[in-house]
């Protein structure tokens, strides 16, 4: 089990989430509020891991002095996509002294760039700057592609990463198979976005919330794997941001 120092770490997060008036008046036994599920579970145990057989032959780590095979053939299917997407986007940028069509007509594939984009961290400030910046970039971002912005220089893309708070955004992003920001939102019907919850109150803001939360990290630590306060804040800041159930991946 946790130390009495965590235990207690985590009674002060319950205090200062819903203060203590609202404890007061809310008992470990009240019935728990309802948790939004927003897709199918994954995971046969949700939160809690479980030992698997390694592959056989194990597998082998490849000298890096090339990219591999299955990236090199995932880049032949992206180029003509990301060319066309770049071509138009110089296109409109109207570059002084400067013709698109031209340019891309008269320069071989392979001498064209390559463009990435990388996300930076920094938690919650990073995600949602990151974000902001992500639909500016896409071309399906309503007035995106108006005169002076930026739209489509997401799609002229060939690498998308993301560093900490920027890899919630490009996660959460891919699990969605590169769906719109625009999308993600929870103020679309179909949004699975919850960033108007506070990760310290959670969606259903009673006392039950933080016991299933913690029933959720014990479930972890009972099948024999070690945890830390870091189970808890992965189970909190993951269900304002993946579309999965709370638990489930």
């Amino acid at each position: 089990m946790l130390s009495w120092k965590i235990h207690l770490s985590l009674i002060f997060v319950v205090c200062f989430a819903s203060g203590l008036t609202h404890l007061r008046k809310s008992s470990l036994d009240t019935p728990t509020g309802t948790l939004t599920y927003r897709a199918l579970p994954n995971a046969p145990n949700g939160y809690t891991p479980e030992h698997v057989q390694c592959s056989s032959p194990s597998p082998s780590v490849r000298i890096a002095t090339n990219i591999s095979e299955d990236e090199m053939n995932w880049l032949q299917k992206r180029q003509d996509k990301r060319l066309k997407a770049m071509e138009t986007f110089l296109t409109r940028m109207k570059i002084p002294n400067f013709n698109a069509t031209q340019f891309f007509a008269k320069t071989q594939a392979t001498a064209l760039p390559n463009i990435g984009i990388a996300f930076s961290g920094g938690g919650y400030r990073a995600l949602l700057n990151g974000a902001g910046a992500f639909a500016a970039f896409d071309k399906r971002t309503s007035n995106s592609t108006a005169p002076g912005q930026l739209g489509g220089l997401l799609q002229s893309t060939t690498y998308i990463s993301g560093l900490s708070g920027g890899s919630w955004l490009v996660g959460s992003i891919y699990t969605n198979n590169f769906t719109a920001v625009t999308a993600l939102l929870n103020s679309n019907a179909s949004g699975v976005w919850e960033f108007d919850q506070s990760v310290l109150s959670g969606p259903t803001g009673d006392a039950g919330y933080f016991r299933q939360l913690r029933q959720t990290v014990d479930g972890k630590e009972e099948a024999g794997f070690p945890i830390s306060i870091t189970d808890y804040w992965y189970v909190i800041t993951h269900f304002a941001i993946c579309p999965p159930t709370m638990f489930e991946r």
